[in-house]
C-alpha cells in the first residue's frame, strides 16, 4: 500500500479568469494525481464558504493564495506518510481542523482540494477507475443504501442562459433533458443538435419574455424532428431569487410584479402547457410556503429541484427534508467540503427517497472528477454546463468514456 510523499498546491485560473487552487499529490510509488477545484461566492447564510484572499489588488479580491499557503505549509506536511485509502479519516481530520459550520476557517475550496486528491489517489493505488472506486467506498460505508452502477446518468444540458441574453428574459437557464432511456452518447448528440439550431436562430426570433423562450425551444425541437416531452424534455432553471422582490416576483411576461399566488399560477400553467421535467429553484429559497403550494398545484408533473434552496449544505438538506418542499436537489460536490460529506448527503437522500442530481458549480475547472462521482454515486441525472467550453467538455467526454467501459463489461 503506497503512502503520500508530497502535496503541492498553487494558484491557477478557471472559467471566467477567476483564481482557483490546483493541487498535486505524489505517492511514494511514483504515481501522481492532480485536482483543481472551483471557488464560489457566499450568497446564503447556510452556504459553505470558499477561502478567498480579499486583496483588492489581486483579481478583485478573489485570489486564493491563503488557501495555497494553508495546503503547502500546514495541511500537506501533516499528511505525508498517510495511505490514500484513509479517505474517511483524512476528511474527518480536515473538518475538525476547520471547526466551523460553514467551512470558513480553511474554506470549502481548501477542504475539497485535499479530499478530492485522496479519492483520486485511492483509485490509482487500487488500480481501478475512479467511478468504480467511489462506488466501492460508498457501498462499504453505507450498505443500507447500496448504489448499483447500471448506466451513465442522463444529462441536463443548458441551451440558453440569462447571462448571455440579460435583456430578453428573467429565468437563469433553459435546458433540455433527453429521455433517460437513451445512451449518454446519444443524448449528448441529440442535445448538441438542438443547441446548434437554437443558437443559429435565436437572434432572429421574437423573444420578449420567458414564455417566448419556452415556445422558441419547442419549435427548435420540432424542427429537428423530435418530440418535446417524449424524445426530449424541457428543464427550466428559474433562479427566482434574482427577480423576487419581497413577497412578489417581477418577470417580463407580466406588466406588474406578481404576488406569490399569481406567480405560482403562472409557473403551474407553464408546466401544464409544456411539460418540463425539471423546475429548478422556481421560488426563492426562503419562500417555503410557496414551494409547498406549487408542489400541490403541479402534483407529480415535474421534479421540483432545489439548488439555492439547499446550496449543497448538509444541515440545510436535513431541514428541507423535514419540510418536504422539493422532490429533487442539485448536489455540487465542490460546494460541500469533503467527499465523505458528499457520500453522507447521498445516503441521506436515498434513505428519504429524495432524488439527487450531481451538478457542476458556477466557476468550473477542467477537472473531470464530477463525472466519476456522478456514476459512482448512481445519480439518475447530471447537470453540467453547455458543451462548448473545455471545463464542460472534460466532464462530458469522461462520461462518454465511462459509458464505453460499462457497455464493454456487459458484452
Amino acid at each position: 500500500m503506497s503512502k503520500v510523499a508530497k502535496i503541492v498546491a498553487y494558484e491557477t485560473l478557471h472559467y471566467g479568469g477567476v483564481p482557483t487552487i490546483t493541487t498535486k499529490m505524489l505517492l511514494d510509488n511514483g504515481c501522481e494525481v492532480k485536482t483543481s477545484v472551483p471557488t464560489q461566492k457566499h450568497e446564503f447564510s447556510y452556504q459553505n464558504s470558499s477561502l478567498l484572499d480579499n486583496d483588492p489588488e489581486r483579481y478583485q479580491g478573489e485570489g486564493v493564495l491563503r488557501s495555497v499557503h494553508y495546503i503547502n505549509e500546514l495541511i500537506g506536511p501533516k499528511l505525508i506518510g498517510i495511505s490514500p485509502s484513509k479517505q474517511n479519516e483524512v476528511d474527518g481530520w480536515l473538518l475538525t481542523a476547520d471547526g466551523t459550520a460553514d467551512r470558513s476557517k480553511l474554506g470549502v475550496n481548501t477542504l475539497y482540494a485535499i479530499s478530492s486528491l485522496f479519492i483520486k489517489a485511492g483509485a490509482v493505488d487500487a488500480g481501478i477507475p475512479g467511478y468504480k472506486y467511489i462506488n466501492s467506498i460508498y457501498n462499504a460505508r453505507h450498505p443500507e443504501t447500496v448504489v448499483k452502477m447500471e448506466k451513465v446518468s442522463a444529462p441536463i444540458i443548458p441551451l440558453i442562459t440569462q447571462v448571455d441574453f440579460p435583456n430578453l428574459f428573467d429565468f437563469k437557464e433553459f435546458c433540455v433533458a433527453p429521455s433517460s432511456s437513451l445512451p449518454f452518447s446519444k443524448s449528448l448528440e441529440m442535445s448538441m443538435k438542438i443547441y446548434v439550431g437554437a443558437v443559429r436562430s435565436l437572434s432572429t426570433a421574437n423573444v420578449t419574455g420567458n414564455s417566448d423562450v419556452v415556445e422558441f425551444i419547442t419549435k427548435t425541437v420540432e424542427s429537428q424532428n423530435l418530440r418535446l416531452a417524449s424524445d426530449i424534455f424541457l428543464a427550466i432553471n428559474f433562479g427566482s431569487n434574482s427577480y423576487s422582490k419581497g413577497s412578489s416576483y417581477a418577470i417580463r411576461d407580466k406588466s406588474q410584479a406578481l404576488k406569490q399566488a399569481d406567480y405560482i399560477e403562472f409557473v403551474a400553467e407553464l408546466t401544464k402547457k409544456y411539460f418540463p421535467l425539471f423546475l429548478i429553484d422556481p421560488l426563492k429559497p426562503d419562500d417555503l410556503g410557496g414551494w409547498k403550494a406549487l408542489g400541490q398545484s403541479i402534483s407529480n408533473d415535474a421534479y421540483m429541484v432545489g439548488d439555492d434552496l439547499i446550496a449543497s449544505n448538509a444541515t440545510r438538506l436535513t431541514k428541507i427534508l423535514s419540510e418536504k418542499v422539493c422532490s429533487s436537489f442539485l448536489l455540487k460536490p465542490s460546494e460541500v467540503g469533503t467527499v465523505t460529506e458528499v457520500f453522507e448527503m447521498v445516503n441521506l437522500s436515498r434513505k428519504h427517497g429524495l432524488n439527487y442530481i450531481l451538478s457542476n458549480s458556477e466557476h468550473e475547472t477542467n477537472d473531470p472528477l464530477l463525472a466519476d462521482l456522478t456514476v459512482g454515486l448512481g445519480a439518475d441525472f447530471v447537470k453540467l454546463g453547455r458543451p462548448i467550453t473545455g471545463e464542460n467538455f472534460s466532464k462530458y467526454n469522461r462520461l462518454i468514456e465511462i459509458e464505453t467501459e460499462l457497455l464493454s463489461v456487459k458484452k
